[in-house]
């Protein structure tokens, strides 16, 4: 994926000048995404399936989502598994993840969720579904595929990311959306904002959202471990949907960054950038400093010469939201 256009999240009079432009082919894809939303098949299954997508392109917490709503879902000695399409990845599936597997083949987001729950993953969802079932799973979970129309969802979440909210609320590609969110909005049962609580009450006053519509609370936290940010100096790289997020969270703990490196989302780590990675860091006398997700990516005869930074997504109101979510259940499977 290439990085997110920068007009996209600006109101400056250039931003707004590109957006125009491009405004003729969102009316194209506007018309035929909710032609394809419209008619689609939408299968249904013999368990609940939970999705949790977004509106907009890029990253919103959708996998940490996914693994936070999968550890609740264990906890409760639910049998949960998770349904990717492992972006990046070339088996076509369907497979379920192991140890053995690498990014290169099932994707870098699924390496990560199968560290907490069993993961599936297929070019065509349906396929991963059926294998999921016939493998014992009780409750499937969704990452991404809110757009996806030939799947019908129990339940469907939105995840937003309360600072960078919807961009300049366009269309593809004039902004990033995907759809319309009151179209959006219309088809979810929660919505879940992401971020610090000034950031998520900020985000509400913002916007106006259906009645019916559940809003939960979540925020990212750095996981306590043996790194220590406070005055250390690091050369920070990340190739996630909004890099600045993660530089933020370094700074944010007393880090100092002495480069930065934004990488388009879900790079691969070729010799020729870690080379120039591994050469940043010795000019800058600081260690490399990357994500959980792009540390999945590189090769493993090259991590030891990384450190990531663990993140994890904790509710707001954890007992509410599963049991708002268990209600939807208990009413689809009676």
């Amino acid at each position: 994926m290439l990085k997110a256009p920068k007009f996209w999240f600006s109101e400056k009079n250039l931003a707004v000048f590109f957006s125009k432009i491009l405004f003729p082919l969102s009316v194209i894809w506007k018309f035929f995404s909710k032609r394809r939303i419209v008619n689609g098949k939408y299968e249904e299954f013999i368990i609940p399936i939970i999705c949790v997508g977004n509106i907009n392109i890029g990253g919103s917490g959708k996998t940490p989502t996914t693994i936070s709503l999968a550890k609740m879902f264990l906890e409760n000695k639910t049998k949960v598994h998770i349904i990717s399409k492992g972006y990046k990845g070339i088996i076509k599936g369907p497979k379920k993840v192991n140890e053995t597997d690498d990014a290169y083949g099932v994707g870098d987001e699924p390496i990560l969720m199968s560290k907490v729950a069993p993961v599936w993953v297929a070019k065509q969802r349906r396929n991963a579904i059926i294998a999921a079932i016939e493998d014992g799973a009780e409750l499937l979970i969704l990452d991404d595929g809110f757009q996806d129309p030939s799947i019908k969802k129990t339940l469907s979440i939105i995840t937003v990311d309360a600072e960078i909210a919807f961009g300049n609320r366009k269309i593809l590609p004039s902004g990033p959306l995907r759809e319309p969110i009151p179209d959006a909005l219309s088809r979810a049962d929660i919505l879940l904002v992401i971020g610090r609580k000034h950031q998520r009450e900020r985000f509400m006053k913002s916007i106006d959202l259906p009645n019916e519509l559940n809003v939960f609370g979540a925020e990212m936290k750095v996981v306590k471990s043996d790194i220590h940010l406070d005055k250390a100096k690091f050369v920070a790289v990340a190739g996630i949907g909004h890099p600045e997020k993660f530089f933020n969270s370094i700074e944010k703990f007393g880090g100092e960054i002495t480069k930065k490196f934004s990488l388009p989302d879900h790079e691969n780590y070729t010799p020729r950038l870690l080379r120039k990675l591994k050469k940043a860091s010795l000019s800058n006398n600081a260690p490399l400093i990357t994500t959980e997700k792009d540390f999945v990516r590189i090769p493993k005869n090259e991590r030891h010469n990384f450190i990531f930074l663990p993140i994890k997504l904790k509710f707001s109101e954890e007992l509410e939201l599963i049991n708002s979510i268990n209600s939807v259940i208990n009413q689809s499977f009676k």
